[in-house]
């Protein structure tokens, strides 16, 4: 409106006439951005400007003790700042993470400002990864995190991109439940869509379908991607080349790719991603259904005949998660950060308790009682523990471990459930690796053919007890026979004494007359093309893994073939032909068929197996 009074005082002064008009637009917007200024609490009283304000909502919390009073205050979110279990995040951690952008650790580091000038230089990666439980609260808080972002950081741009239209309107309409407040509404700038956001500071945030046209044309500070597990793989690609870093206000924003979901597809995009935040290329925050329980009442008690919580921690003796071979459950996980590893004794549901005891104790172990703040009930979660008690009576161990308490991914629809990385993957074998001639260990090799896919040959060994160990693997596509024998001729291992095909491999090619049995035989390797359906191979494979007389498994795999364990672990039935029993042909199958190759010719039952090309 000053602009405006000018206008008239310059207009009386040179005695023309005034006609009298509505202020103008840009007058409009600047007297709301000054009264917004004060509402919110800006840094000065409102006065003569040469430009307008970069921010009515103020400079902002600096530090994560301030970040945590002003949610409760001004939008009456209060979120954990402690994890219960040992080893997680605690859901505060990631909007610590996400509003420095990536710069506050503890003790807190103060959010560069004009007195504290912005550092673009990284320290740390700024893009992460959310691994939690369902009912964590993923959604909302990549909806508060969205919020803190528009409000603080003037200009920014921010995408919401979900595994499906849905899941993005969802975190939309938290973000839109926000912006309720009083306080807040004041900072919008015209009317909020189904599918847009826009404060008068200039910042905006849109929601995204999950497409290679909306995701190539979009270029942003903040990609937040919510339920990734959901997401098609090209398109997850595509999103990584969206970002790009800018000067919001004062404060240098980082261009981040976020990605909140749940784990339950071995191998999947999630998966994936975890590893990468393995490999350091993310910072992992990961939180299962204990961490956000919420008030843990004085007389609830955790064991029967216990009128206070159980100290100490559960006495189960499972291993604690290393992250690689040997840990993880039914699926290998992914390499975690040191400052990750999680104990299985202090989430593990195989308890055995009386019936009055708390259903949750053998996860929580009376932590939840033991949490600063629970007793008044501030710092708590969300999730009721009536609430959680109740959906873990309503499902199998395996979606309870996978979709609550955060410890690996689902094995449903896998044609090997009996694998399992804690009991088959093994790094030493009961030989020296180095040593050749051991009395009674003999040696075999399994293989199936490939051209565009993948050649794939295993190295096993049986030792005097009949126990299979492979111990390693070559898998390479695109290349000739030639090429494969020269690799099998140059690795260490004795020459195999014989090495089971798929006996297709018999058929002969039409440029040179010889099959590929025939070539290998020419080479001097003994070759076995036993038949057998794939149902038979896969019995006996699983006899293996798994033996019905509980004599403890006879097969185990070493470390380092990580193609053959992937593929283990990922080979499924087609999840749209519940009664198909044939495994899905979709690439973890090549690894799987050369070990079929091999046990069907070690292990073929007389009288029924006996036919060999």
């Amino acid at each position: 409106m000053a602009k405006a009074r000018a206008k008239r005082k310059r207009a009386v002064k040179s005695e023309k006439p005034v006609q009298e008009t509505r202020p103008d637009v840009e007058d409009v917007q600047e007297e709301a951005l000054e009264e917004a200024t004060k509402e919110i609490g800006g840094d000065q009283e409102p006065g003569p400007r040469k430009r307008r304000p970069n921010n009515p909502a103020g400079s902002g919390p600096k530090t994560p003790d301030a970040l945590h009073a002003w949610l409760r205050e001004e939008v009456e979110v209060d979120v954990p700042r402690e994890p219960v279990i040992e080893g997680h995040a605690a859901p505060f951690d990631y909007l610590v993470h996400v509003y420095f952008e990536g710069r506050a650790r503890r003790p807190a580091e103060e959010l560069p400002d004009a007195e504290h000038p912005p550092r673009p230089h990284s320290v740390g990666p700024i893009d992460c990864v959310v691994w939690a439980n369902r009912g964590g609260g993923k959604t909302f808080l990549g909806a508060v995190a969205t919020m803190l972002d528009l409000m603080f950081k003037p200009g920014i741009e921010v995408r919401i991109l979900g595994g499906t239209l849905e899941q993005s309107k969802r975190m939309h309409a938290y973000l839109r439940g926000l912006f309720r407040y009083p306080k807040l509404a004041k900072l919008v700038d015209g009317r909020i869509t189904a599918r847009r956001l826009k404060l008068l500071n200039g910042s905006e945030v849109e929601v995204l379908a999950q497409s290679h046209a909306s995701v190539r044309g979009t270029r942003v500070q903040k990609l937040r991607c919510d339920e990734v597990e959901l997401f098609d793989r090209e398109v997850w690609e595509a999103a990584q080349l969206v970002t790009k870093s800018r000067q919001c206000g004062d404060i240098w924003v980082r261009g981040a790719v976020e990605c909140l979901s749940t784990m339950h597809i071995p191998h999947g995009v999630m998966f994936s991603i975890v590893q990468e935040a393995g490999e350091g290329r993310r910072k992992l925050f990961r939180w299962g259904v204990v961490d956000v329980l919420g008030q843990c009442e004085p007389a609830r008690r955790c064991r029967a005949g216990d009128g206070h919580s159980e100290q100490g921690h559960s006495e189960q003796g499972h291993s604690t998660h290393e992250g690689s071979a040997g840990a993880g459950g039914d699926v290998q996980l992914p390499q975690l950060p040191a400052d990750l590893h999680v104990s299985c004794a202090a989430v593990s549901c195989g308890d055995v308790r009386s019936a009055r005891d708390c259903p949750l104790l053998p996860e929580c172990g009376g932590r939840a009682k033991e949490r600063p703040g629970n007793a008044e009930g501030v710092g708590v979660g969300h999730l009721a523990i009536d609430d959680a008690a109740a959906m873990k009576s309503r499902v199998g161990p395996a979606a309870w471990e996978s979709e609550m308490l955060c410890l690996r991914p689902t094995r449903d629809g896998a044609v090997l459930p009996e694998f399992d990385a804690r009991v088959h993957i093994v790094r030493e074998t009961p030989w020296a690796e180095g040593e050749r001639g051991v009395s009674g260990v003999v040696w075999y090799g399994g293989m199936d053919f490939g051209m565009r896919a993948p050649t794939v040959v295993l190295w096993g060994a049986v030792d005097g007890d009949g126990v299979l160990w492979i111990v390693d693997e070559y898998s390479r596509a695109g290349a000739l026979l030639d090429d494969h024998i020269a690799a099998m001729k140059a690795r260490p291992w004795p020459k195999p004494r014989w090495i089971g095909v798929d006996p297709a491999g018999a058929a002969k090619s039409e440029q040179t007359g010889r099959s590929a049995i025939d070539v290998l035989r020419g080479e001097g390797f003994g070759v076995r093309a036993t038949r057998g359906g794939v149902t038979s191979g896969l019995g006996l494979l699983r006899a293996r893994l798994r033996p019905a007389a509980g004599t403890g498994p006879r097969l185990f795999v070493h470390a380092r073939c990580v193609v053959l364990i992937e593929s283990l672990e990922r080979y499924h039935y087609p999840e749209d032909a519940p009664g198909d029993v044939n495994p899905k042909k979709d690439g973890p199958d090549h690894a799987v068929d050369a070990l079929r190759y091999l046990v069907l010719n070690l292990d073929k039952q007389a009288g029924t197996l006996r036919q060999r090309v």
